[in-house]
């Protein structure tokens, strides 16, 4: 995998990085620990270039939530929402970072906006059961 970060063909690096990130691998020690970080930028980049495609939008939002910025990663996912009402992937994520940021009410609201879209969507409803223990909602 690492070889391939180095590869002169783009689609390649950015495939090599999208696999790692997937894998939650934010960072690389040793002598390709640059190569990283500098094929992330490029990936980054060519995810921001894409405004109006909304996989590369969920891609976007979840490149930002593995890094921390869940202002950020529920922009995209919002921006996805806009693009494609009709598909779950993004009001999970939404759902899921607003858990995130401990903001349970409109978590529930955009998990179940997935669950209504697509009853077994991933673990949406798991998740909406879960908040709603939490909060002590019947």
């Amino acid at each position: 995998m690492k070889k391939k970060l180095r590869d002169n063909n783009a689609a390649v690096r950015l495939n090599a990085v999208f696999a790692l990130l997937k894998m939650n691998i934010l960072e690389l020690q040793g002598p390709d620990a640059e190569t990283f970080q500098k094929v992330k930028a490029e990936y980054h980049e060519f995810l921001r270039s894409f405004p109006t495609i909304y996989d590369i939008r969920v891609d976007l939002g979840t490149y930002n939530a593995l890094h921390g910025d869940f202002a950020s990663a529920l922009k995209e996912y919002q921006n996805a929402v806009k693009l494609n009402p009709d598909l779950p992937a993004a009001h999970y994520y939404v759902g899921i970072t607003y858990a995130k940021m401990e903001q349970y009410e409109l978590a529930m609201e955009n998990l179940q906006k997935a669950v209504a879209i697509n009853p077994s969507y991933r673990n949406a409803a798991q998740l909406l059961q879960q908040i709603k223990d939490l909060l002590g909602i019947k």
